[in-house]
């Protein structure tokens, strides 16, 4: 498995911290599609220059233990919108915390509602932060197309729940204008209005480390998923400026957050990205 250097996000993704995750995100799907499938043999972090991991195969048994989460993985989507005001069931924290192994990861889960809503805020201050920078909302207009776009990258308008119309016209307005207040205002609403929040968190940072957490993450995401409840990230908290020194108060630990998602009932979600 290699990364495309030219797919780094230098604006949005310094650390390249999202980078990873989401290759660990992939790998999760690879290994459970492939233990379930009788192929799967092992998995090895190479992590050198753009080099990231390499996946053996064998003929094997297959887990057909697993095939609730192979007809998850092609359904899921960062659901983008507001959740209904209806509580998780009391197992799904508990479910959760049995899958997590890594011990350098720590994953807190938020279902108060004064705590979540200062998670909104943050968020909020995130987004402002960041598209407040030309550079930032110019690397963003790169990656943003309208719904009727060919394009297999980068974020067609209804991927982002944007009307059809609108869609034409947002990337530019992202690219010329400072509209985050308009997309503070919307995430914070969209934040407030979930029931769960989970946060993963370790003292380590780096690409293994990352990874990691882009397996966990996708694990739970997949797992809540094929319960019907659905998942959506929101990152701006822990990657603007300092910002991630105000959650780590709120979830009192020392340890740095690495991802943030949110999980709830949604009665309707947009179709995926390509």
């Amino acid at each position: 498995i290699y990364y495309d250097p030219k797919l780094k996000l230098s604006e949005a993704d310094p650390l390249g911290r999202d980078l990873y995750i989401s290759l660990g995100c992939m790998l999760e799907n690879l290994s459970i599609a492939a233990d379930y499938f009788g192929i799967f043999k092992d998995l090895k972090y190479v992590l050198t220059n753009n080099f990231v991991a390499e996946v053996y195969f064998q003929d094997s048994q297959p887990n057909k233990d697993l095939s609730y989460l192979v007809d998850t993985i092609p359904k899921r989507v960062n659901a983008r919108g507001f959740f209904e005001s209806k509580p998780l069931p009391d197992k799904v924290q508990a479910e959760m915390m049995a899958l997590k192994k890594d011990s350098r990861i720590r994953a807190d889960i938020i279902t108060d509602e004064e705590r979540i809503e200062k998670l909104a805020s943050l968020t909020a201050q995130g987004l402002r932060l960041a598209y407040k920078r030309p550079t930032f909302r110019k690397e963003m207009f790169h990656w943003m197309f309208n719904s009727l776009s060919k394009t297999k990258r980068g974020l067609p308008g209804y991927s982002l729940r944007i009307p059809f119309i609108v869609s034409f016209i947002i990337p530019t307005l992202v690219r010329f204008f400072d509209i985050s207040p308009l997309l503070a205002k919307l995430n914070y609403k969209s934040m407030t209005s979930v029931p769960f929040v989970c946060i993963l968190s370790s003292e380590e940072s780096g690409p293994s480390v990352w990874l990691e957490i882009g397996r966990l993450a996708e694990r739970y995401m997949l797992q809540l998923n094929s319960e019907g409840i659905k998942t959506s990230i929101f990152v701006a908290s822990i990657e603007m400026g300092d910002l991630y020194k105000k959650v780590q108060e709120l979830i009192d630990s020392n340890l740095t957050p690495q991802f943030l998602f949110c999980a709830g009932y949604m009665e309707n979600t947009q179709p995926h990205s390509p």
